[in-house]
């Protein structure tokens, strides 16, 4: 009988990211027979882990105390954390930049002029986010001018330096569209934006990353949010430690997986259009997401041209009336996925597509996956 291969996995049990890397993992590995698997979620279980001597260990390199366990041990060992840098570790990790970019591709669809970060650089992934968030924002020629950057010393504390970030919110022109480091993040800042008597989303149109389903709920209006791909990477980081003990993978793989979309919600439900065409333009759009409309319905609902609106769209929106259809359509499709058991071909006929076929290339095209793999990678609950 060939010997069993023993696998660690070390993943702190403190949030519902945690948990998504965690059944990723568990997912994963539980068709294969020739690995034994134990997890471990306290520095106890983690010490407990390094006795039982495991030829490889699935471990989050953020928590120090973890990593430094396990060093020079000899044990193959691979990361799933977005912090600190992979330092020659096999990682799989999220894309943070694109998680900066496409927060602000939401922010910009409301029509916002002003943008601010809460989250500082006091680590990698929050680093990485704010360079996806300014990049995007300036290609989309917003001036830096307009871009601010609320710094916490510590984004795992829930209760920050209060009095410099609400010096800093009273001063910033508004409407103004805000990106959290985390959706833990989100809802301290809620409440703090809230408390200085502003509203959400009409002064600070807000979000986070995670979609974590208690936080989103939490916060008054409920919070929109980015998408992590976090069983996907659970799932992803377990095959490339395979290939490694398979010899197949090279010694110091990084890969990274992109966000999967946008959960809009409330807290960004905001139209900050001077044109009041636009304005009533997006209204139309959004109001009809789950019917095969055109730009000529667009036009015919404004009373004005074709070239016009196109005109307007360009000035205000940076994008044609055609792309934010798309753009809306897709978020309507994705919604249903995330939050329905609605099959693939009940959510093409009810959001207006000719065919299933149709919206799967679709949506190939605009995400690069299926409906089927999208729904997959995220794994989260209905509701």
């Amino acid at each position: 009988m060939p010997k069993r291969i023993k696998v660690g996995v070390a993943i702190p049990w403190v949030n519902t990211y945690g948990m998504r890397v965690a059944e990723g993992i568990a997912r994963e590995t539980e068709p294969m027979r020739s690995w034994m698997v134990r997890f471990a979620m306290t520095n106890d279980q983690a010490k407990r882990l390094l006795a039982w001597k495991p030829d490889a260990v699935i471990l989050n390199k953020a928590r120090r105390e973890w990593a430094d366990l396990f060093r020079g041990t000899g044990i193959v060992s691979v990361n799933w954390s977005g912090s600190p840098e992979p330092e020659g570790m096999p990682t799989v990790r999220p894309d943070d930049v694109a998680v900066g970019r496409m927060a602000a591709r939401h922010l910009l669809s409301r029509g916002l002029k002003h943008f601010a970060y809460w989250g500082g650089d006091a680590t990698l992934f929050s680093r990485r986010r704010w360079l996806g968030f300014t990049e995007a924002l300036t290609a989309a020629g917003i001036p830096e001018r307009n871009i601010a950057r609320i710094d916490l010393e510590d984004i795992n504390d829930w209760r920050p330096s209060r009095a410099s970030q609400v010096q800093t919110i009273r001063e910033l022109p508004r409407p103004l569209g805000m990106l959290a480091v985390t959706d833990a993040q989100a809802l301290y800042a809620s409440d703090m934006i809230q408390d200085e008597g502003l509203r959400i989303p009409d002064d600070v149109a807000l979000m986070g990353v995670d979609n974590d389903a208690l936080f989103c709920k939490m916060a008054l209006p409920r919070l929109t949010s980015v998408i992590m791909p976090a069983f996907a990477i659970g799932r992803r980081v377990v095959r490339l430690l395979a290939d490694i003990l398979a010899g197949k993978a090279s010694d110091s793989p990084l890969v990274e997986l992109p966000p999967l979309g946008v959960a809009v919600r409330g807290s960004t439900d905001i139209l900050a259009i001077r044109d009041e065409v636009v304005a009533a333009a997006l209204r139309f759009v959004y109001a009809n997401a789950d019917r095969n409309i055109s730009v000529e319905n667009v036009r015919d609902a404004c009373l004005i041209s074709r070239r016009n609106l196109e005109q307007r769209f360009r000035k205000h929106m940076g994008k044609s009336p055609a792309d934010v259809i798309r753009q809306t359509r897709m978020e309507r499709v994705q919604y249903l996925l995330l939050n329905t058991e609605m099959s693939v071909e009940e959510i093409a006929e009810g959001c207006g597509f000719c065919s299933t076929s149709y919206l799967v290339c679709s949506f190939r095209r605009e995400m690069g996956i299926t409906p089927t793999q999208f729904r997959k990678a995220a794994e989260i609950p209905m509701g």
